[in-house]
């Protein structure tokens, strides 16, 4: 039989963070708890039931989704509504050295006829650019909660090129597009004066400081 206790406890810590809600009163009377928790999954008693009395494997892992699943769409509810208060300076201040490097894998893996090395190096850049840019309008860490499709549009509204689009295999299309993406976030960091923290030496780079 399917063990669904430790669903169960998460989802109901998760939803009790969410709602702000502390419970005193002990595993035993969750049942009676749930009135407390005003934003829940649809059927969420019936669901707690299932999975932790019902000998049905496939009735278990089905509630199992149903809870997990709607806990996730009331924490994603909750996170849309968490604003940044982060100026496009604050999070993109120092950030183009790291970013450039990202690129430079790229192009190295490239012109080393390495496509899986070039295909990851591409993804990872676009990856932590991606929440880069969600971070000027939202204040949570997606990066271990979000797919990545849910904090990818301000990325994909400044037009950068999207990795998820590229050519499979063809090396010298995704070099081209590292190329792009390099020049197009010059471009978007300069607008806002922010510059690019670019140094030609070591040196240059503690005189900074």
């Amino acid at each position: 039989m399917i063990r669904g206790d430790r669903v169960i406890l998460s989802t109901w810590k998760c939803l009790a963070l969410a709602n702000q809600v502390f419970f005193d009163r002990g595993w035993g009377n969750l049942l009676a708890e749930i009135p407390r928790l005003h934003a829940r999954p649809d059927d969420l008693e019936a669901l707690i039931v299932i999975i932790g009395a019902s000998e049905d494997a496939i009735q278990i892992a089905n509630a199992a989704e149903r809870l997990v699943l709607g806990t996730r769409h009331i924490l994603r509810e909750f996170q849309k509504a968490l604003r940044s208060q982060q100026t496009a300076r604050d999070v993109f201040g120092s950030s183009y050295p790291e970013i450039k490097d990202g690129i430079r894998k790229v192009l190295a893996a490239c012109e080393r006829q390495q496509p899986v090395a070039a295909s990851v190096a591409a993804w990872f850049t676009q990856f932590e650019l991606s929440l880069m840019l969600n971070a000027l309008g939202s204040s949570t860490d997606h990066a271990n909660f979000n797919l990545y499709s849910e904090f990818a549009l301000p990325y994909r509204q400044l037009d950068f090129p999207d990795r998820m689009q590229a050519p499979s295999g063809d090396l010298f299309a995704l070099a081209e597009q590292a190329r792009l993406l390099d020049e197009q976030v010059r471009q978007w960091l300069q607008a806002p004066s922010m510059g690019l923290c670019e140094f030609e030496t070591l040196e240059a780079f503690e005189r900074s400081g």
